[in-house]
């Protein structure tokens, strides 16, 4: 497979991803009780995976973090008018760790849910609009 097809499928293989990780979290979510801390790690995976995504379609190098705010400052140097989404998509890096262990810190709230949601709608958005 010629190369610029090879990183159009690549691209799209973490769009996928990204899709598919923003599902999990908005179905866990309609548990009964909700399953918070499940949602937050999967809106976190999402902004990281769209992210790597855009990365991956400019050719640039995706190492193996999950800090939103270190993706986002690699996305920013390609496209700086992603700056403020990626700026507010930063407070995602923590739901890659917490909750994910008893004893670390309490259980989320509803707010923090509605934060991540407010944080990832316009990044997986602007993104897209920037890959398609």
């Amino acid at each position: 497979m010629p190369r610029k097809e090879s990183v159009h499928a690549e691209v799209q293989a973490w769009i996928e991803k990204a899709r598919t990780d923003a599902r999990a979290a908005d179905h866990a979510l309609t548990a009964k009780p909700p399953l918070r801390d499940i949602a937050l790690f999967h809106y976190q995976q999402a902004a990281e995976k769209i992210i790597k995504a855009f990365l991956c379609f400019h050719k640039a190098e995706i190492p193996k973090t999950h800090s939103i705010a270190d993706l986002g400052y690699r996305a920013a140097q390609l496209d700086s008018t992603l700056e403020p989404v990626l700026r507010t998509a930063a407070v995602l890096s923590a739901y890659a760790t917490a909750f994910r262990y008893p004893g670390e810190v309490d259980e989320p709230e509803e707010l923090d849910v509605k934060e991540a949601q407010e944080a990832l709608a316009p990044l997986l958005s602007a993104i897209e609009k920037r890959l398609s």
